[in-house]
């Protein structure tokens, strides 16, 4: 940069020449990203400021609403900053974790499905920041993420937000590295396969059966041996495990989901059986006989015997006895 060899300083350092300079004033620079990839020191040292770090996460979790145009700017830039190059931000937001990262999370996980379902923006800035910290930072955020009370079922929650499937199969990857030794057995003790199979319950939504088969299947297909399994660098990280694989062809799994399908399709019931055909001499009975005829039926007697049909006598002038000759 000019400003290193006595040339032109740039827009930053002014700014942050002043003592009472706003965040926002640093924000509403265009040249902010830029400096942070040029590694800008005061910069740096301005965004290490615990304080700063604070508003910036605010602005992230809309606990803090820019005006105007700061409304839609101050968390996308923020989000920017926080996932830099400047690694100060994610160490200083980790040792400072009670203070910054503890409500940064809550904040987020704490709002209804229903509302985060509208807040799809803010849902993605929050997993690409902590996505860019696992990746800086992956034993001590998973570490940070474990000691989060029920944190499983408060990430499942969201799992109908896509951004929370993505950060849940950030979490699981982290068993590719050393730092994430141990993952899997932990999300197993905490009955991962089992909820999200709960999930795929018939009184769920359908978009809720689409994320979840999508996220079961992409976890199977991660614990999967690729054809060229233990050649080359990869071996060093040992077999793929397929725990979760095992677990979703459980017994109880299998017979879960078993149930889900015949509740979803239940086996029609039997037909009624046909009505009694009525009796052709029923049929032949007036009122007064059938009346008698039920009555007697429930008294478990003999029906009576019809009155006999009497034909009217024709007239004999014109069907008279027949004639011989």
């Amino acid at each position: 940069m000019f400003w290193k060899f006595g040339f032109n300083a740039s827009t930053i350092d002014s700014l942050l020449d002043k003592e009472d300079i706003s965040l926002e004033a640093i924000l509403d620079e265009d040249e902010l990203l830029q400096e942070c990839k040029a590694q800008n020191t005061r910069l740096i040292n301005y965004f290490s400021r615990v304080d700063v770090l604070k508003r910036l996460l605010g602005y992230v979790t809309g606990q803090i609403e820019g005006e105007g145009k700061g409304g839609f700017k101050y968390p996308y830039v923020s989000t920017e900053v926080l996932c830099s190059e400047i690694w100060s931000i994610v160490e200083t937001c980790i040792n400072q974790s009670q203070t910054l990262l503890t409500p940064f999370w809550e904040t987020i996980l704490d709002m209804s499905p229903d509302d985060m379902k509208t807040r799809m923006i803010m849902a993605s800035h929050f997993v690409k920041i902590n996505a860019v910290f696992l990746s800086k930072k992956p034993a001590e955020m998973l570490a940070f993420i474990q000691s989060q009370p029920n944190i499983v079922d408060r990430l499942l929650r969201h799992i109908e937000t896509p951004p929370f499937a993505d950060l849940l199969v950030r979490i699981i990857q982290l068993d590719e590295l050393p730092a994430g030794a141990g993952v899997l057995e932990w999300l197993s003790e905490e009955n991962l396969m089992s909820k999200l199979i709960d999930l795929l319950a018939p009184s769920q939504s359908a978009n809720m059966h689409t994320v979840v088969a999508d996220l079961i299947k992409g976890i199977i297909s991660m614990a999967a041996p690729s054809p060229a399994a233990g050649l080359g660098d990869g071996m060093s990280n040992g077999p793929a495990s397929n725990r979760f694989a095992r677990e979703l062809a459980h017994r109880d799994s299998v017979t879960k989901l078993t149930g889900y399908i015949l509740s979803e399709y239940p086996i029609p019931p039997p037909p009624p059986p046909p009505a009694p055909a009525i009796p052709s001499f029923v049929a032949k009975m007036t009122p007064a006989e059938r009346i008698e005829y039920e009555r007697m039926q429930q008294a478990d007697q003999p029906p009576p015997t019809p009155a006999p049909v009497i034909l009217p006598l024709e007239d004999d002038d014109e069907y008279g006895p027949p004639s011989y000759p």
